[in-house]
């Protein structure tokens, strides 16, 4: 199946498609910086940001309520894959 996404978007697609992903996922790690309430975590990342908190799972439930999909890493780090 990814092979055919690859065929039908070409290299230049995946290109673009990519590019546009990782200035998401920038976008939304520059914003939750700028917050400051939460530690974003700072490796290199392409489409999924890790942030530190202090109680993941009451982050988690409050995101969902909000219909925001959070991954809960261990009990003081969430992460959103973007898309």
């Amino acid at each position: 199946m990814a092979a055919m996404y690859a065929i039908y978007h070409g290299p230049e697609g995946l290109k673009k498609i990519a590019e546009r992903v990782h200035s998401l996922a920038s976008i939304l790690a520059a914003g939750l910086r700028k917050f400051g309430h939460v530690k974003v975590e700072n490796k290199p990342f392409f489409d999924t940001v890790k942030v530190g908190v202090a109680d993941a799972n009451a982050i988690s439930q409050a995101a969902l309520k909000r219909g925001i999909n959070l991954r809960v890493l261990d009990k003081n780090t969430v992460c959103k894959f973007v898309k």
